[in-house]
């Protein structure tokens, strides 16, 4: 008898999603460790965006919080690549998105 988890491997296979669940997985436990890291305020100002090339975009509101997600960098790599070892991350790309013209002003 084949196991359930077997059959769903080989089909997300055949179909194309087994990336796509990947990088779905990928990109959730990124977020759900930089929330934990630095509180839930960084889930609406830090996002992982996309994967591409084994590389995890993140979306940041400011530079500040650039700086904040550079501290904890090494450790989520590691964090990354102990949970997904076939499909390890090899980096990160940070971009500022919709920035508040107002954090800039006032630094």
């Amino acid at each position: 008898m084949e196991l359930l988890g077997d059959i769903l491997r080989r089909n997300l296979q055949q179909y194309g999603l087994s990336e796509a669940a990947w990088a779905a997985s990928v990109l959730a436990k990124a977020q759900s460790f930089i929330n934990q890291q630095l509180g839930t305020k960084a889930s609406k100002e830090i996002k992982a965006s996309k994967i591409q090339n084994k590389i995890l975009y993140w979306e940041v509101k400011n530079s500040a919080w650039a700086q904040e997600f550079h501290f904890i960098r090494t450790e989520l790599l590691e964090y990354l690549r102990t949970n997904h070892p076939q499909h390890p991350i090899l980096d990160f790309r940070i971009q500022i998105k919709n920035p508040d013209p107002e954090f800039y002003e006032k630094h």
